[in-house]
């Protein structure tokens, strides 16, 4: 008798076991685990600035001005590599999108809702966290786009240091690891896969002096003298990767001296020489001109010149330098620009880059 009630009360305690096995497995497949986001052709991404993922006003941090830089050319670089719709919004781009449809009598719509109409099926927002007062991270988080966009649907790219003070250069560098980093984790070609030819982007040659900051005679001189180098400069070096030698050696410049159209000694327009990140390239060639005192009765000309291989996100610096005698007049500070970025520039940059290209930052 006790053996037999023993073994009743196995067969109910296996039922009872086999019923909630069954009950888990109900429940696990009423609730999937999240999918992995997919970004292909027919997607169309916004990229947001000032909001979280879950479109909640971000709290501004002394890093994220640095960002009204890095985003805009992001845009474009990852509509070239994913030949994917992405659009970048700050909040006031998005809301000059939102109210005009709320104006024409539209139901009242949630910023998802919006999103939804507008065919948008994905959002990207940058994620900075601070380690200090002026040091941090940044990311980009990804989410499809629902009517409820959800932190735990997210993705997360790996987070890079970041400072409040970085240069123009590093923001750049920073850009294109972000860039990287999606398109290799969305399925966007390899910078260098899909191209023959190796494609430069030369960035402005900028003056090194901000205006103001010189008042004697001999240093409103040297302060002349950048501002006539800078583009000068910047067109020398748009000509040498543009010249027979270097297309026959499979070189492709993605600007020519009609990009800095407004970029010139006088009134110089600045943004010109930022606004220009259309695609992702093999190489990019940005720098600084300086003058600045030497020994006796001549300045010296520097131009600081940064070099970067996209493919593997590497960079190396490197100078090239002119005496100038100081009693040179307008004209003939203007014949030395001539012939500095016509003939010294050309001759002393083509050693450096034939070595960076042959051993990037070896």
């Amino acid at each position: 008798m006790k053996g037999t009630l023993e073994r009743a009360g196995a067969q109910q305690w296996l039922r009872g076991l086999l019923f909630a096995s069954a009950v888990m497995v109900s429940l696990s497949m009423q609730r999937p685990a999240a999918a992995a986001i997919v970004i292909d052709g027919s997607s169309k991404v916004m990229l947001l600035h000032g909001y979280s993922i879950e479109l909640k006003k971000q709290e501004l941090t002394p890093i994220h001005p640095l960002l009204n830089i890095v985003l805009p050319p992001m845009a474009a670089d990852l509509k070239a590599a994913l030949k994917v719709d992405v659009q970048y919004q700050n909040e006031a781009g998005l809301m000059s999108m939102w109210l005009p449809a709320m104006s024409r009598g539209a139901p009242e719509m949630s910023t998802e809702e919006f999103l939804i109409r507008d065919g948008y099926t994905h959002l990207a927002v940058p994620r900075i966290v601070m380690s200090g007062r002026e040091s941090g991270t940044i990311t980009l988080q990804i989410a499809p786009v629902s009517k409820k966009i959800s932190l735990s649907e997210a993705e997360q790219l790996e987070p890079i240091k970041i400072d409040v003070a970085e240069s123009n250069g590093n923001l750049d560098a920073i850009r294109r690891s972000l860039v990287v980093a999606f398109t290799t984790k969305y399925g966007g070609p390899k910078p260098r896969a899909t191209r023959p030819q190796k494609s430069v982007r030369v960035r402005c040659i900028l003056p090194r002096t901000p205006k103001g900051e010189r008042s004697t005679a001999g240093e409103l001189d040297q302060l002349d003298l950048e501002g006539i180098l800078s583009p000068m400069l910047t067109h020398g070096l748009i000509d040498f990767y543009g010249s027979g030698p270097m297309k026959k050696k499979g070189y492709e410049s993605t600007v020519n001296r009609y990009t800095y159209n407004n970029f010139g000694p006088t009134g110089r327009d600045l943004s010109k020489c930022y606004d220009i990140a259309t695609k992702m390239v093999d190489y990019e060639i940005s720098g600084v001109v300086g003058v600045r005192n030497w020994d006796s009765g001549y300045d010296l000309v520097e131009v600081g010149i940064t070099l970067v291989y996209s493919a593997s996100d590497c960079t190396k610096s490197d100078s090239i330098e002119e005496r100038i005698d100081k009693t040179t007049v307008y004209q003939e500070r203007q014949n030395f620009a001539v012939r500095f970025s016509k003939q010294v520039l050309p001759g002393k940059f083509e050693p450096l880059w034939q070595a960076f290209e042959s051993k990037p930052c070896q």
